[in-house]
């Protein structure tokens, strides 16, 4: 029987939303520094300057997440789950702290592709 492992993303999202913020605080940096300033440029960049903030400390809450639990795993016994049917899946956390995480959330989502070949866009519907 093979074993399905499904391995935590804190990293990666962490890595993404850092580069994202940091090419947004760039352009807004870049918007600041022509030679003529005026309130206008400012009210230009501001918006870049926020969402890149706001990437910046969601990717922390992600990065945090990641120190506090590690590498986790989530390991199924089979290839394929039916919905509605209980099966025995574990999660592996190489941290010994884990006790301090007081909740873990799992969710079942269902992803549709719909489109032609060239054009093919994915949907997720959460199912629990």
């Amino acid at each position: 029987m093979s074993q399905q492992r499904i391995y935590s993303k804190e990293r990666t999202t962490a890595k993404g939303l850092y580069i994202a913020a940091g090419v947004l605080c760039f352009a807004a940096l870049l918007i600041q520094l022509t030679d003529n300033w005026s309130i206008g440029l400012f009210l230009l960049s501001s918006p870049f300057l926020a969402m890149g903030l706001l990437l910046l400390i969601i990717g922390k809450y992600h990065d945090n997440k990641y120190r506090r639990l590690g590498k986790s795993v989530l390991v199924l016994p089979t290839d394929r789950c039916e919905l509605g049917l209980a099966i025995k899946a574990r999660v592996e956390i190489e941290k010994p702290e884990f006790n301090r995480v007081s909740r873990i959330q799992l969710s079942c989502l269902r992803r549709e592709n719909s489109g032609s070949d060239d054009n093919k866009i994915a949907s997720y519907q959460t199912l629990w």
